[in-house]
């Protein structure tokens, strides 16, 4: 049907209407600015204006919805007591779009309508605007209900960038307190290199405050060597290495030395740190080699003391899993037998007698020298074992121990030959000691090589290996078996305090105690080396050298 209206009209409409689509795209430009307002204060006071943009009204309240659904007054501008029809309102609210409805209790001010904008979020309904207005149905135009769609829009978008800006400063928050508690230097460098994070035990370990390293780089906060160390890291990263730990020293002026400007090196406190890192995840959209680095280091002597402590308090646990076992069951066959010897009638003739006399002295040697061992480790460990050195040829030392050791080799049927170098040079040593170690090693391998067996103790003198520090003369002595041997795999419990190979335990019975008091001998107390070469079924061959 054609338009009955005549040229002028239509041109007016077109008028208005490009008036109105202009009107419309500025206000959508000013109400995309509420996106820019940093608190909630500030974006109700740019809501006003708004408001008052798109539509005259008489009064009006912002109300916001709490974590339990309910609606909280937040911005006001009407009088008290005001009556409001919850259920209508909600119910506009959930429609999503913008709604008059009829207003109550208030014609005395000319209000007629009360227009409901709602604001809505992604996942849930934020809010709403509430308007009283003096016109009705009839004077609602779709150009105002357009201008509070673009205003409803662009508020609960601002809302929802002011809620997940305030949920990530929290978040960042929560981090940095975590951080802050972590016994860990922590640091990380940005895309470019700069320092973008820090935490205050990287503070403390570097020397440094926040506000003078972040946005610099390393090179220009930290110490030289930690500089290094970082470029080094960041370097294998880039080749798509594994970086590894690096070590390094720091060393900084006391409080007094730095209250007297002193240059005495002995004024130093020196710490030594491990340092690790690993790349940031990149953000979306961002290349691998602007995500940054993060940085760990740790203080290494205080990780080596909690180490300590750690095997210090394992080791407590099995000497009490090895008290409460190993004396007990010697304690308990004394016992027995003692008991068995004082009741008239259990033993009725002399041989018998002196079988029960013999395991009482046998298990009571065993106690002995499981309090010995122990007690040995002990003062070893703790340096309080006195040495005395003096100058000897170690040939005679050996061949001594041998000597003793030949009884128990010859009760199993064993051959124990010697090959003892000629001449060997004289060195300072403490020969019961070395006697102590060598009698460790013929019981070892008296205990571990069946009968018709051979035991060979060697001597020589050689050049120091790379391991011994490269220069000078050793003496070297060998104790070598044919016996079990020991695998591979378990090669490394001959040298922990109580632990036994599990493949020979139910050979013999022992402390696990020997090996590591024969290691405190040779190497705490001689400066040498002990090490020993085996393969199952095949032997033991267990090396000593001492320096000349």
């Amino acid at each position: 049907m054609p338009d009955a209206r005549g040229p002028e009209e239509l041109q007016r409409a077109a008028s208005e209407l490009a008036a109105a689509l202009k009107e419309l795209r500025e206000y959508g430009v000013r109400a995309t600015r509420l996106a820019a307002c940093g608190s909630l204060e500030e974006l109700l006071d740019a809501s006003d204006r708004l408001l008052l943009d798109a539509v005259d009204f008489v009064f009006y309240r912002v109300y916001l919805t709490d974590e339990s659904g309910a609606m909280e007054l937040v911005r006001e501008a009407a009088p008290e007591g005001v009556a409001i029809d919850w259920e209508l309102v909600r119910w506009a609210v959930r429609g999503r779009g913008v709604s008059l409805l009829p207003a109550s209790g208030i014609e005395d001010a000319g209000v007629r309508s009360l227009l409901v904008v709602p604001l809505l979020g992604r996942e849930r309904e934020l809010g709403a605007a509430l308007l009283w207005v003096e016109f009705d149905e009839a004077s609602f135009t779709e150009h105002t209900a357009d201008l509070l769609r673009a205003y409803g829009r662009a508020a609960s978008s601002a809302l929802e960038n002011l809620r997940l800006t305030e949920e990530l400063r929290g978040t960042q928050a929560f981090l940095q307190h975590v951080l802050e508690g972590v016994p860990l230097g922590i640091f990380a460098l940005d895309g470019d290199g700069r320092v973008s994070m820090i935490n205050g035990t990287a503070e403390f370990m570097t020397r440094t405050r926040r506000e003078e390293v972040l946005g610099r780089t390393p090179a220009k906060v930290f110490s030289p060597e930690l500089a290094d160390a970082a470029r080094t890291l960041a370097s294998r990263l880039a080749r798509g290495e594994d970086p590894g730990e690096e070590e390094l020293a720091l060393s900084f002026a006391g409080e007094e030395a730095q209250a007297a400007e002193s240059e005495d090196e002995e004024a130093k406190h020196v710490i030594t740190l491990g340092l690790t890192a690993s790349l940031l995840a990149p953000q979306v959209g961002a290349a691998a080699g602007d995500a940054g680095i993060v940085f760990v280091c740790r203080d290494l002597e205080m990780s080596r003391e909690i180490a300590k402590l750690r095997e210090l308090d394992r080791m407590k646990d099995d000497l009490l899993s090895l008290v409460s076992h190993e004396l007990r069951t010697p304690l308990a066959s004394m016992m027995a037998y003692a008991e068995a010897l004082g009741m008239e009638g259990m033993v009725e003739t002399e041989e018998e007698r002196t079988e029960y006399l013999q395991v009482i002295m046998n298990e009571g040697e065993r106690l002995g020298r499981l309090i010995n061992d122990v007690l040995d480790l002990t003062k070893l460990q703790a340096g309080k074992i006195q040495y005395h050195f003096e100058e000897g040829d170690v040939n005679e030392t050996a061949a001594a121990a041998a000597d003793v050791a030949l009884p128990a080799a010859a009760k199993k049927d064993l051959a124990l030959e010697r090959e003892l170098a000629d001449a060997l040079p004289a060195i300072r040593y403490d020969s019961d000691r070395v006697t102590q170690v060598l009698m460790n090693l013929f019981s070892n391998a008296t205990k571990f090589t069946p009968e018709g067996g051979t035991i060979t103790l060697r001597t020589r003198v050689r050049s120091a290996t790379a391991e011994e520090g490269g220069r000078g003369e050793r003496v070297e002595v060998s104790v070598a078996d044919t016996g079990c041997g020991i695998p591979a795999s378990e090669v490394h419990r001959v040298w922990s305090p109580f632990e036994q190979v599990e493949s020979t335990r139910h050979h013999t019975r022992g402390t696990g105690l020997g090996m590591p008091i024969c290691r405190q001998i040779v190497e705490e107390g001689h400066a040498g080396r002990i090490w020993l070469e085996s393969e199952p079924d095949a032997g033991t061959t267990v090396y000593f050298s001492l320096p000349v």
